[in-house]
């Protein structure tokens, strides 16, 4: 029986025209009520997904190589590794580390690994060697996922490991193919050998039952703006994140995905795309000479990608050279996306529908989108909620509800948004299981036989105070972000409350203050920090990059600024040559870890804050090596 995620009270009256209800400070959706299944029917997303009709028949192509995946292949391929998996002993709840670049091997890992009750956690194959190795241990997974070149991040961990691909698996018994699993000799997924002696697999006697509220993935944070989370998602989540967009995505559609599968925004993409029966072009990562040629050979009709890109094909005259006429939309997520950016866009490609929208890994991705030209118009905005959510915008001093027009702290609520109560395993579900499972095969070694750890929480993974902190007992999210709800209902994300300036009594928002410099010319790239003042308490400091052709001073900005925000009596434009910034390698490796998720301004602001503080420290060695430390002058204070 399904049910609608729109539960507003009868008996309070909502405004029709922003969606807020005076009564209980709650914002609801504007849009057409979405069916879900009732939460108590026993149901995983694999099963959800392969629920829907598929009228196409190619789910998958791997770019490089135009090797093409069927649907009918992929449910085959996913049932057979699910039952290699369950021959090796994983069983629900386990943890599964899946840590590789994009292939069309990923998304049949994923269902499989759900469709048994296992939990997938994801690492970034960029990540140093000592950040993968902390998640292995903070993760405890019992199976490893990953292909050759990423050994060596891995470290000489005991934990089991199956490759992926075609590439020669190294001379250990502790090491699996990923077509011995599938137990297959000729596969979609281009294997040619069974290794390791695993026969072909044979059904298990009895499957587990999957709950909607058990755990499916754990997915961490960037961890750029402090330690990194693993954020919990069950099941629930995300068949409501699927069920809320299978209507905004195109029947029969060529998608391409060059956004990582690993993130949430590339994982849920992938999810909901299937569920729609398109087609996926899988790049292996992001180029974008490669990126438009894919476009071109394949004729893809929609593209999701993050701001900078679009910037990029704005401003780019390499896109003359490729036929772009069979893209019909572009979905934009990750960062927020500059008015100026979308009408340059829209002049050079008017035939091209933008959709952008906001969202957090705790709420399963998008939960705020645009699905209209009309809805872009409202330019700064993030678009409307979708159905599965509720929203409030709260005082972050007073914790009062605020209405339209009232800049707050957004929390949201629904089924996509993360659990707030932690989800004990059921012990004799877990015996049960135990005992039901087949016995694991003979002809499989010992070494890749891993142990069933029973663990299932909930909110973010073995960080109670950082749960208790985000979610309340009503299920509200608080998401740290700073925005407004409009009179039509339309969000708009002015910044991070972390990240705001604290000026005498005022609140100065930097991602204002980097928008503002940006309209000029002169500058191609600004970051606004703030920085310690005895009378103000904090006063914002500008990080610019200048055009190599601008003639830009320190005074101009300054009396820039000034006419714009006459609230700023001060601000401190910090240039190249009179600072000692972090180097280029600091600044490259800050970046690639920012493109996980947070926005380029942000990862430009850590990068500003580490060089404020080199700064600092190069001052303290200086005047630790002077017999007394001098007094600092005005000069100092406004470095």
């Amino acid at each position: 029986m399904a049910n609608s995620s729109n539960n507003k009270t009868p008996n309070f009256h909502i405004d029709p025209n922003s969606g807020f209800c005076e009564s209980n400070g709650i914002y609801y959706s504007k849009r057409n009520p979405v069916s879900l299944p009732s939460p108590h029917q026993q149901l995983d997303i694999t099963t959800y997904i392969f629920s829907h009709d598929h009228n196409t028949d190619i789910a998958f192509i791997d770019a490089p190589s135009g090797t093409r995946l069927s649907y009918s292949a992929l449910r085959s391929n996913v049932k057979a590794l699910a039952a290699g998996l369950r021959r090796l002993g994983i069983r629900k709840r386990d943890m599964v580390l899946l840590i590789s670049p994009n292939s069309i091997h990923i998304p049949g890992i994923y269902l499989a690994v759900l469709s048994i009750g296992a939990i997938v956690t994801t690492s970034n194959p960029v990540n140093t060697e000592a950040d993968i190795q902390n998640q292995v241990r903070d993760s405890n997974p019992v199976i490893i996922f990953t292909v050759p070149y990423l050994l060596q991040k891995l470290g000489s961990t005991a934990t089991p490991i199956v490759l992926i691909g075609e590439t020669e698996s190294p001379n250990s018994s502790s090491f699996c193919r990923l077509s011995a699993l599938l137990g297959a000799v000729d596969t979609d997924l281009g294997t040619e050998s069974i290794d390791q002696g695993v026969r072909k697999s044979e059904p298990v006697r009895q499957r587990v039952a999957i709950k909607q509220e058990d755990t499916a993935t754990l997915l961490y944070s960037s961890g750029t703006t402090g330690k990194s989370k693993g954020v919990i998602l069950t099941h629930r989540n995300y068949i409501a994140i699927i069920a809320a967009n299978r209507a905004r995505y195109e029947m029969q559609g060529v998608y391409l995905c060059s956004i990582p599968l690993f993130h949430i925004y590339g994982l849920r993409f992938t999810l909901c795309s299937l569920a729609a029966g398109a087609t996926i072009v899988v790049m292996p990562k992001f180029d974008m000479n490669e990126m438009l040629h894919n476009i071109e050979k394949y004729r893809v009709t929609l593209l999701p990608t993050v701001p900078t890109v679009l910037s990029a094909l704005a401003k780019s005259s390499e896109v003359t050279k490729y036929d772009l006429s069979s893209l019909q939309q572009i979905g934009l997520g990750g960062a927020p996306v500059g008015m100026d950016v979308m009408k340059d866009f829209s002049a050079k490609f008017p035939r091209i529908q933008l959709r952008q929208g906001y969202g957090l890994t705790e709420t399963t991705a998008s939960v705020v989108y645009t699905n209209s030209d009309e809805e872009n118009l409202h330019y700064g905005s993030v678009g409307l909620l979708s159905d599965v959510v509720e929203a409030k915008v709260v005082d972050p001093v007073s914790a009062k509800a605020l209405p339209p027009n009232h800049r707050g702290e957004l929390w949201l609520r629904g089924p996509t948004v993360m659990k707030e109560q932690d989800n004990e395993p059921d012990l004799q579900e877990f015996q049960d299981a135990q005992e039901k499972q087949s016995p694991i095969e003979d002809s499989v070694p010992q070494e890749i036989q891993p142990k069933m750890s029973p663990h299932a929480l909930a909110g973010y993974f073995g960080n109670k105070e950082a749960t208790l902190a985000t979610l309340d007992l009503e299920g509200w999210l608080k998401t740290g972000d700073l925005c407004y709800i409009d009179q039509e209902g339309f969000v708009f994300v002015v910044d991070r409350l972390k990240d705001m300036i604290k000026y005498k009594a005022h609140q100065v928002a930097p991602a204002e203050l980097e928008e503002l410099l940006l309209t000029r010319p002169e500058i191609s790239e600004a970051a606004v920090i703030p920085y310690p003042d005895q009378e103000a308490g904090q006063i914002p400091m500008a990080y610019i990059v200048k055009n190599s052709h601008g003639k830009l001073s320190e005074k101009d900005v300054i009396n820039f600024i000034a006419k714009q925000k006459k609230l700023l009596d001060k601000i401190i434009l910090a240039q190249g040559k009179k600072f000692v910034y972090a180097s280029k390698e600091d600044v490259m490796k800050t970046l690639k870890r920012c493109e996980k998720g947070n926005s380029r301004a942000r990862a430009a602001r850590l990068i500003a804050t580490q060089a404020r503080q080199h700064l600092q420290e190069i001052k303290e060695k200086m005047w630790a090596n002077d017999a007394r430390k001098p007094t600092p002058t005005k000069e100092d204070s406004m470095e």
